[in-house]
């Protein structure tokens, strides 16, 4: 398995592209760069099967149309973040400064789906708190975190959608559950280990307690 870390769009959102010995595999939140990660993927002879969202925050899926377009690949959203994805207001790309997105998924992801691209096996983990339809996607030794757990810190909840109790539940009951060694790659920053996260995060370890 490569990961390819790209800093994209207004938000400097970690777009990841992540693909397997062969070169199949997906493009997640993208929120900007589209020429830089076009430019990769013809570089790298990439084969992208899918667009993965992490939630339908307009950070990071700016990009998005752009590269369905180009790519000719689906989009895939948890089932509880279609409505987002498509609604302006509630992606927050309904304000003057940001370009207004409206798309509508491919494919409605749920909770413990297991999906293969290529030899990527990847598995849906419906973690709400920063939108009702958020998500970590667990593939191999790695989590994507989207905005749901940051180095240090957690995603905002005070967002149309956001709920801190729905969050700590999330962290608490589904991500750290998982094993202390998998490295974190999250929406924003930098990465880490859940192990770490778990040790270092205060705000994971006040979610922890309760």
């Amino acid at each position: 398995m490569k990961l390819k870390n790209f800093k994209v769009g207004i938000g400097n959102v970690n777009c990841y592209l992540v693909t397997d010995e062969e070169g199949a595999g997906i493009i997640v939140d993208p929120g900007g760069g589209k020429d830089t990660i076009l430019n990769y993927i013809e570089q790298e002879e990439l084969n992208i099967k899918a667009i993965v969202l992490t939630h339908y925050h307009y950070d990071h899926i700016l990009a998005v149309e752009d590269l369905q377009q180009e790519l000719q690949v689906p989009v895939w959203i948890h089932e509880a973040d279609a409505e987002g994805l498509l609604k302006p207001e509630l992606n927050l790309s309904s304000s003057p400064s940001v370009p207004s997105v409206s798309i509508e998924a491919d494919k409605l992801l749920q909770d413990g789906e297991k999906i293969k691209v290529g030899q990527l096996k990847l598995e849906i983990i419906h973690t709400p708190g920063h939108t009702p339809g958020g998500i970590c996607i667990k593939i191999d030794d790695i989590l994507l975190t989207g905005d749901t757990l940051f180095k240090g810190s957690v995603g905002r909840t005070d967002l149309t959608g956001g709920s801190y109790q729905q969050l700590a539940d999330s962290i608490s009951q589904k991500v750290m559950k998982l094993d202390d060694q998998l490295e974190v790659y999250p929406g924003h920053l930098g990465q880490s280990t859940l192990g770490r996260e778990r040790k270092r995060n205060r705000i994971v370890k006040d979610m922890l307690k309760k």
